[in-house]
């Protein structure tokens, strides 16, 4: 087999390898922008006390934080989920408070 064959069979088989792997990583990400909102809304519908249809989630930065604004109050939480590249389930994450729990109204703009 001459070099040249062989560096081709290499190109053949190695390109479509990793450019697979930038495939599933990016699959990831996007399951992650899917899942992460409403794992966000739930955890803050128990720590608002309000029914999570209420709230409205946006995504802070590039994954995380994502804030949480609803019932008179804000929040900021990091969702994590432990999940691989290979498979994410909703059931693997969980939203953690980042900072504390503001009141939004009128009368008083506090922390909790």
């Amino acid at each position: 087999m001459s070099v040249r064959t062989s560096r081709l069979l290499r190109l053949t088989f190695f390109v479509p390898l990793l450019a697979s792997f930038g495939c599933m990583a990016t699959g990831w990400r996007d399951d992650f922008y899917r899942i992460a909102p409403d794992i966000a809304r739930e955890r803050a519908a128990f720590d608002f006390g309000c029914p999570k249809e209420q709230l409205t989630v946006e995504r802070v930065g590039d994954l995380n934080p994502h804030g949480v604004t609803g019932c008179g109050k804000k929040a900021a939480y990091i969702v994590s989920c432990s999940g691989t590249i290979y498979s994410m389930k909703r059931e693997s994450c969980s939203a953690a408070l980042n900072g504390t729990i503001q009141e939004t109204t009128a009368e008083g703009a506090k922390a909790r």
